[in-house]
């Protein structure tokens, strides 16, 4: 933006991310992060034994031994994910595109010159094959989760036709004028006005909650 230039960034969401990690995560934390001994055994145990099941009242369903995923909801679990897609930079990067990982939450972004949205499609592709050769799937190829969103000021928006959709990795992405990252809106030109917005819905939300509690204590 402050080079005058248009930036476009597509988030990526991955189905189920946690349900499906291959063990064999372990082998990349031993060879790509120096983790052996004690600590791979640790973390050896925490993917040992595990089981589950389908229980309805009193019903329940044999047991399954879990050869894939880490429990959701664990501490653990986002940090093997991280691990487990590590190599997705060199991925990215080989292709002249930054990115941003935090755990299953993707992020892909490129100055707009000449030939970069095609650079972000082939990256995008690549990632398509990348993710399902290690068992881990895209939503789609663009999926309800996954938006894209081109940023720029508002005096270079004004010589700039719109755009309502991107032909990336053989299909079409809608952009949006906004999208949540991490539980920030952004908007397009990066005025911050609709998160600004949404955190004020919220707290009138609360507001009014506690207002039905105890409404003496609002007033004061």
């Amino acid at each position: 933006m402050d080079n005058g230039s248009f930036t476009a960034l597509v988030t990526l969401d991955i189905s189920a991310a946690y349900d499906t990690i291959d063990h064999s995560v372990l082998s990349s934390l031993q060879s790509d992060f120096s983790i052996d001994r004690k600590a791979l055994a640790w973390i050896q145990s925490y993917f040992s034994d595990r089981h589950s099941l389908v229980q309805v009242g009193r019903s329940a369903a044999c047991q399954q031994p879990c050869i894939a995923g880490v429990p959701q909801g664990s501490m653990l679990g986002p940090l093997l994910f991280t691990a487990y897609i590590s190599p997705i930079g060199g991925v990215v990067r080989g292709f002249g595109v930054n990115h941003h990982t935090c755990a299953d939450d993707t992020q892909l972004y490129v100055e707009m010159a000449d030939g970069a949205l095609d650079r972000l499609s082939r990256c995008i592709s690549c990632l398509q094959h990348w993710f399902l050769r290690n068992h881990l799937l895209l939503n789609g190829t663009y999926g309800s989760k996954s938006e894209a969103i081109i940023i720029g000021t508002a005096q270079r928006y004004a010589q700039l036709l719109q755009l309502s959709q991107m032909s990336l990795a053989g299909s079409c992405a809608t952009v949006s004028e906004s999208l949540k990252l991490l539980g920030m809106m952004f908007d397009r030109t990066m005025s911050f006005d609709k998160h600004v917005s949404s955190v004020v819905c919220a707290c009138n939300f609360h507001m009014s909650g506690l207002w039905h509690l105890n409404p003496v204590s609002c007033l004061r």
